[in-house]
């Protein structure tokens, strides 16, 4: 055990910025809550010097349950600051991203440092123990999260500190013992079992390709799930299928294998899990509220029940190999993004005519000049073409259903759902971002195709909404794909779709009215939408 203890930190030789646990609480009455940047700067510097300093374990512990609650307030406040934001995020947000995880590293260190007091001998937090483990590994659990709100992984040093714990944890025999949690969506309680399964099954749900706000749904989603599985030497698996596993000794996130002989071999009992997710499903698709099944309020019972379906796949289903394996490629691709009009511009290029630009009506002023000298003073200039943006990607490798592509971290910046236009094997075609990796140097994005050739045009609406409108927006088409069944289509920027809406479509040759028909899909800055012919 000693050697574990090592992933604990020390009491310090500092002097503390309390004198005790009453003196921050009157502390913590003074904190200014209405100022998040202030409180959260001050919080971040009391906690850290008390992690430094000789104060007690025990009116550590006790101060850091007073301020857990304001911790868990203002992080919520001061997330705002880089939370949907493009990535990377730029040298500011970026800036306040790492202070939020220094936060939870504060209140991480706080709880294992009393936890080592305690393992220690100190015998004012013994009787602790399960509390302070459990409340170490929430906090490094925290962390994790907060690295996948950016897209970025956690460092494997983070692991390696989440599996120490947790084997000092079961050499201790708390991993079943249950302590109170009010901040737990659950039942109040917690357990560190179930705090470990919760992080092996999130970075086993692929956050790579979740939104912020899909994520921020399964944080307290894992917390109704988790007791329901267990984490053991053997496993129960669905038929056919392995169950997630991980050795202790190599900390990494979970994968489907069977567990391997020896005690630091675990394995999660997917069986169960796979029981529990299609319970709710089947309930949701039976009109059941989310809510009532411990789903929360933010999505919808539809994109819940997608999402569960989604992560039934990663958790429960899904071989150890892809069904459709990728091909290794090494390849320089040119990638247009920066929105419709951009990757328009790239597309029209020699292929393209654009619509006659309508006269421009003279005014009085024009008038005037036509009557006194003869002709008018007002210049009208044609607009000028702008070339496209492009950038240089890299091909890493490619499958039947999309691309993995990587470039350097400077750029433009991205987000989950993007529309890009690309080249591939000299023919351009457009995808959306399916999922986005950042690190230090390097951003990894896996593209999805989207079907068919795409070909610059332009639209115009003739409804009401827009009645008088005479110039066109950007646009692009894409053909029907009789054997995908992938009908006609348009990439509309955001807005745009009304079923039953009538516009005018010029396809750079001639002019047709079309009636959009239903949508297919929503990206971050754009609509694809199905059309037919107007009156059919």
């Amino acid at each position: 055990m000693s050697g574990l203890l090592s992933f604990l930190p020390a009491r310090g030789t500092a002097d503390p910025p309390f004198a005790d646990a009453r003196a921050a609480r009157e502390w913590l009455k003074l904190l200014p809550l209405i100022n998040t940047p202030v409180a959260h700067a001050e919080l971040l510097e009391a906690i850290s010097g008390m992690n430094r300093s000789r104060l007690g374990a025990l009116d550590s512990l006790k101060t850091l349950e007073q301020f857990r609650d304001t911790v868990h307030q203002i992080q919520d406040n001061w997330q705002t600051t880089f939370l949907g934001k493009p990535l990377p995020l730029n040298p500011g947000e970026r800036s306040h991203w790492q202070h939020f995880v220094d936060l939870w590293n504060a209140m991480a260190d706080g709880y294992a440092r009393c936890w080592r007091a305690a393992a220690e001998g100190d015998a004012g937090v013994g009787q602790y123990q399960a509390l302070l483990a459990g409340r170490s590994l929430y906090y490094r659990l925290r962390m994790h999260y907060a690295h996948a709100l950016v897209h970025r992984s956690p460092p494997q040093a983070g692991w390696d500190i989440l599996f120490a714990y947790y084997k000092l944890i079961m050499q201790q025999g708390l991993a079943q013992e249950r302590f109170r949690d009010s901040l737990s969506a659950a039942s109040g309680t917690s357990h560190c079992e179930s705090l470990f399964i919760q992080a092996l099954l999130f970075a086993a749900g692929n956050p790579q390709q979740l939104s912020t706000r899909q994520q921020q749904w399964l944080h307290p989603v894992l917390e109704n799930l988790a007791p329901r599985t267990s984490l053991g030497t053997q496993a129960a698996a669905p038929e056919g299928h392995q169950p997630l596993s991980i050795d202790l000794d190599h900390p990494s996130p979970p994968l489907r294998r069977p567990p391997a002989d020896g005690q630091s071999s675990l394995a999660i009992d997917t069986l169960q899990l796979a029981q529990s997710l299609i319970k709710r499903i089947k309930l949701l698709r039976q009109g059941e509220a989310p809510q009532q099944l411990g789903l929360g309020s933010t999505l919808s019972t539809e994109a819940a029940e997608q999402l569960l379906r989604e992560l039934y796949k990663h958790w429960c289903e899904h071989p150890g190999e892809r069904k459709l394996g990728r091909k290794p490629q090494q390849a320089e691709l040119q990638v247009a993004g920066g929105g419709i009009g951009n990757q328009h511009r790239w597309l029209a290029q020699g292929l393209y005519a654009p619509p006659a630009v309508p006269q421009k009506a003279l005014g009085n002023r024009d008038m005037l000049d036509i009557q006194m000298f003869g002709k008018t003073t007002t210049r009208f200039t044609a607009p000028v073409l702008q070339a496209p943006e492009l950038e240089n990607w890299s091909l890493v490798d490619e499958s039947v259903l999309g691309l993995r592509m990587e470039r350097g971290i400077a750029g433009t910046r991205l987000q989950l759902q993007q529309l890009l236009t690309l080249t591939l094997d000299g023919q351009r075609f457009c995808g959306s971002i399916r999922w986005l990796e950042i690190g230090d140097e390097k951003i990894l994005a896996g593209v999805r195709l989207l079907p068919g050739l795409p070909a610059a045009a332009a639209v115009r609406a003739i409804d009401a909404v827009r009645l008088g409108q005479e110039h066109y927006t950007d646009a692009l088409r894409l053909p029907p794909m009789p054997a995908l069944k992938e009908p006609a289509s348009l990439l509309l920027p955001p807005g745009w779709f009304r079923q039953g809406r009538v516009l005018e479509l010029w396809d750079g040759q001639a002019q047709h009215k079309v009636r959009l028909q239903s949508l297919l899909e929503r990206g971050s800055d754009f609509e694809r939408a199905h059309f037919v012919p107007a009156g059919t």
